[in-house]
């Protein structure tokens, strides 16, 4: 596994996520179907495995794992 990091299967979906504080390499993605991050504050990574939770990019207001699953849902992983 990888260090500092945490992976589950987002709530009521077969989504298996990483959860890091740097995004991990897309060829650690073999593992996971996404990574959920932060660190790149209000960038973005062009890629929909990725989905940056920096305060940033969350308007600085608690996000939680639902919402988490239905922006990947959105984005066509199951």
């Amino acid at each position: 596994s990888i260090t500092g990091a945490h992976a589950r299967r987002l709530p009521s979906s077969n989504i298996g996520a990483v959860f890091t504080h740097i995004p991990i390499h897309p060829s650690c993605l073999d593992r996971w179907t996404v990574n959920v991050h932060g660190h790149l504050h209000d960038q973005v990574i062009d890629d929909p495995r990725y989905l940056c939770v920096s305060c940033e990019a969350v308007n600085y207001k608690p996000i939680n794992m639902e919402e988490i699953r239905d922006i990947f849902k959105s984005r066509g992983f199951e």
